[in-house]
């Protein structure tokens, strides 16, 4: 049954199987259902023409690198061969703030475009992906449209967006009450590294004793999702199904990174006596999914697991 699984992350407290699966039929069932559902009247995304600003034709690796450094917290410098027309550099702002510690990690074209009646008139759109501690993760569409000249490119309009995701990578901590106690940190990427310090290291949770105490569960989301997303965080004894106890978890929404936080007195490792207890994390997409939008068990985590116990 564990091999069955969602994937939370293994986060110096915890060993945890990927691959969410085995509900019973019906579930499944319903699951499919509801992800044909969501995808009408939505548009299939096209693959992509460059996955790298190397495979890029050269004014729109231009256009890409000049709005990606733009949005490095801090900014780097501006590209030699594009120049941004009056008040168009001033809409592409970071995201996010330095402390969150977010640098490139990837690239993606999906449109490059010239004009029918001017060649020199062109349109790129992409994506740019950023990584940053602990996996954390940040996507941005970017749209821009731009003159070409001398080896050289003039952006006279460019658009920013975050991409959400669509299934969220939950990583798991169990802390003790007095780490949680003390004032936090305001941003994310702080409180990841401070919740990572502190949490209950899987060494010592093998050889803790099987009685209860209390703990505070935190699950941070290592991906932005919408503002009209949902995160919820559960407890129950049933592995299969997205329900459980969630009326005491709060939750913090640092810029669509979501935190979860849920006390309790808990059995971290018992002697076989206690009934298994599984930490949930269930995502609802938000509105850009579609009309339909279902629950999904995005992280299952066995709390208590029993020694001596596959």
């Amino acid at each position: 049954m564990r091999n069955r699984v969602s994937r939370f992350s293994v986060a110096l407290i915890a060993t945890l199987v990927l691959g969410v699966g085995g509900c019973a039929d019906m579930a499944g069932q319903l699951d499919q259902l509801g992800k044909k559902l969501s995808t009408i009247g939505r548009a299939k995304p096209s693959e992509p023409i460059a996955t790298s600003l190397e495979q890029m034709p050269h004014d729109a690796a231009t256009v890409t690198a000049a709005i990606r450094n733009r949005l490095m917290v801090p900014p780097r410098g501006a590209h030699p061969n594009a120049t941004f027309a009056g008040g168009v550099g001033e809409k592409i702002k970071p995201l996010w703030s330095a402390e969150d510690l977010l640098m490139p990690a990837g690239v993606r074209l999906y449109v490059h475009q010239a004009n029918a009646d001017d060649p020199s008139v062109r349109t790129a759109v992409g994506r740019l992906d950023f990584k940053g501690p602990f996996g954390r993760r940040a996507s941005v569409r970017y749209e821009a449209r731009y003159r070409t000249a001398g080896g050289g490119v003039t952006i006279d309009e460019a658009e920013i967006a975050p991409i959400f995701s669509d299934f969220p990578e939950p990583m798991l901590f169990v802390v003790p009450p007095e780490a949680i106690q003390t004032a936090l940190p305001d941003t994310f990427g702080e409180l990841l590294a401070y919740v990572g310090d502190r949490a209950v290291p899987f060494t010592q949770r093998q050889s803790a004793p099987p009685e209860k105490k209390e703990y505070v569960i935190v699950v941070m989301l290592l991906d932005q999702i919408s503002p009209s997303a949902k995160l919820e965080v559960k407890i129950s004894d049933d592995p299969e199904s997205i329900y459980g106890y969630k009326e005491s978890t709060k939750y913090i929404d640092m810029n669509g990174w979501r935190v979860a936080l849920l006390a309790g007195r808990f059995i971290l490792f018992d002697n076989g006596e206690e009934p298994d207890l599984f930490v949930k994390a269930v995502f609802t997409p938000g509105k850009e999914a579609g009309f339909i939008r279902m629950p999904k068990l995005v992280g299952l985590y066995g709390l208590n697991e029993a020694k001596g116990r596959s």
